[in-house]
């Protein structure tokens, strides 16, 4: 079967942008700056997307354009080292278990846009204990897999070209909202200001470069599978470079419309996760049309989740579908089942059947696992494959094509050498800090 391909560079831009910009960006952004200093964590994260981000984003669209097909059979491609497509199952069952909890919380920001809509409030542990979240949990993957069902064009491409820019309207619509309120700008300040003193302290580089891999989607695979469906009249330098800025200003602007409310109502800035689900329902509880900003929020949050959704089951049933030859259709349906099963502990998380590993919630322990340290692995397992066992010039030169800007053979020392190194010290550092 001929393989399908975006309708232009324009289209892989934004379905690229979509892969990345998702909770990464509205939620978890937003309490990472609160719980690192503020706006000193803008200067690791930014070197972060420009040094490590970045170049993994390039290797990856290279891989997958050039050898046109998903992780495991690119993987098979470099002949002399056809058993590296057997480390290729890795990425894919990471990318797999990420989606079976992430839909559980693209479940509760659904929930809570609906609830908001139809202005009932919504109390989140009382919502988490009850078993409205394994609904919720059926209609997003019902919803995904809708989406993949038509197709690459009909399906990603077309999902992403509406809900980016509706992201975007409904993100400034927040962010005008919230820099009227009273004592805004202590909260902009807060943001922006950086405390120097803390750039001293390895920590909080490693973070921001965990950060970068979960925000950009990058070592997950995901921008292999993207790139399988470049053509070779797509610039993946400047498309690249576009992805990041792009991402990097949802996740800024997520501040602008976090951070005023937080400064306004005497929020902590440090409360984690829950910032989304119990802090700030109750602020927009108290705001004039609150149910109508809490609607909007909510919304972004969703939006930005299903974009993110629909790519990461995009990696395994395009590595799956590439290896073995299956009809994509049966495989959407089989992993959506299997995506809704491995979900449901999840989504039980919260109740009195709530399963507890290493004293970690059932999702927790997905996320701390799958979402936070086995990331590096998979983005190890990239690099490894595909620079350390293969010829540099080949990738390179597949970046190369149609750019006016070159990338140099400098990179290939970057993928080489220093970024494993990176990768690696973050893997130990958040081991021994979990552990």
């Amino acid at each position: 079967m001929k393989r399908e391909h975006w309708s232009s560079t324009l289209a892989f831009i934004f379905v690229a942008a979509g892969s990345a910009v998702g909770l990464g960006n509205v939620w978890r952004f937003s309490y990472i700056v609160g719980q690192n200093g503020g706006g000193a964590f803008l200067i690791p994260y930014t070197l972060s997307v420009i040094l490590v981000g970045i170049p993994i984003m390039l290797l990856e669209l290279g891989i997958g354009r050039y050898y046109g097909g998903g992780i495991i059979s690119s993987l098979a491609k470099i002949k002399q080292y056809r058993w590296l497509k057997y480390l290729g199952y890795v990425p894919v069952i990471i990318v797999f278990c990420i989606l079976s909890y992430y839909a559980v919380i693209m479940g509760w920001t659904l929930a809570y846009t609906v609830f908001s809509l139809i202005g009932i409030e919504i109390i989140f542990t009382q919502f988490s204990a009850g078993y409205l979240p394994l609904l919720f949990l059926f209609i997003v993957i019902i919803i995904i897999m809708f989406i993949l069902q038509k197709g690459i064009k009909n399906g990603i491409e077309k999902t992403c070209i509406v809900l980016m820019p509706l992201l975007f309207i409904f993100l400034f619509l927040l962010i005008l909202k919230s820099v009227t309120l009273p004592n805004a700008m202590d909260g902009i300040k807060y943001f922006l200001t950086p405390d120097l003193s803390v750039l001293f302290n390895l920590n909080i580089w490693l973070i921001a470069i965990g950060q970068t891999l979960f925000s950009l989607s990058a070592g997950a695979a995901i921008l292999i599978t993207y790139g399988s469906y470049m053509s070779r009249k797509e610039e993946i330098v400047g498309s690249t470079v576009i992805v990041a800025l792009t991402d990097t200003i949802f996740a800024l602007m997520a501040g602008f419309a976090i951070f005023p409310m937080i400064s306004s109502f005497n929020l902590d800035s440090t409360a984690g996760p829950e910032l989304a689900f119990i802090t700030l329902p109750k602020v927009f509880a108290l705001l004039p049309f609150g149910n109508l900003f809490a609607t909007l929020f909510f919304l972004i949050l969703f939006f930005g989740a299903l974009t993110s959704a629909i790519s990461l089951l995009e990696v395994v049933i395009t590595a799956i579908s590439d290896e073995f030859g299956y009809s994509r259709n049966k495989l959407i349906l089989s992993f959506g089942a299997l995506t809704f099963l491995l979900g449901i502990p999840s989504a039980l998380s919260y109740t009195s059947l709530a399963i507890y590993i290493f004293e970690m919630r059932f999702l927790d322990f997905m996320d701390t696992l799958f979402g936070t340290i086995l990331l590096p692995v998979s983005a190890l397992i990239i690099i490894i494959g595909f620079v350390w066992f293969n010829h540099k010039d080949k990738i390179l030169a597949e970046i190369n094509k149609g750019t006016s800007f070159k990338i140099g053979k400098y990179m290939f020392s970057l993928w080489k050498y220093v970024i494993p190194v990176v990768l690696i010290v973050l893997l130990v550092d958040l081991i021994v800090s979990i552990f």
